[in-house]
């Protein structure tokens, strides 16, 4: 299914944040609470702890909320392949999407508007429906 594999052993899982608990001495950029995400893919967040180089993560703004953060390398990225990958998609071209209200189709939306198309969004019924639509 993944393009990219990694090597065996490995640990499975690719959506996620570290949050950091203590950092080396010659870190200066990251403290205690900071939220990571890798920055390469088969990184494997099925473990409670890890210690890794600085280079093998990418420091997540504190005004990202922590679901987006933790989806933030899979989500918006599949979303930006269905966009660009298929058809090849000019302004106002219309795009229309079932479970719009899953990541990877709040990333179709989000994408599209600044793209300049048009998504015709299909969800089911949910009590937070009103809310997402304010949202996006």
């Amino acid at each position: 299914v993944y393009a990219i594999k990694p090597l065996l052993p490995a640990v499975c899982g690719n959506e996620g944040v570290v949050q950091v608990l203590e950092t080396g001495e010659e870190v200066r950029d990251l403290s205690p609470g900071d939220w990571l995400i890798p920055s390469h893919p088969g990184f494997g967040f099925w473990r409670t702890h890890i210690v890794r180089n600085r280079d093998d993560f990418i420091k997540v703004p504190k005004n990202i909320p922590l679901i987006s953060a933790a989806t933030m390398s899979i989500n918006p990225c599949t979303a930006y392949r269905i966009l660009l990958d298929y058809v090849d998609l000019r302004p106002n071209d219309v795009v229309v999407q079932n479970g719009a209200n899953s990541g990877v189709g709040q990333s179709v939306i989000q994408l599209g508007q600044e793209m300049k198309i048009v998504t015709v969004n299909i969800v089911r019924n949910r009590p937070s429906i009103d809310n997402l639509k304010a949202r996006l």
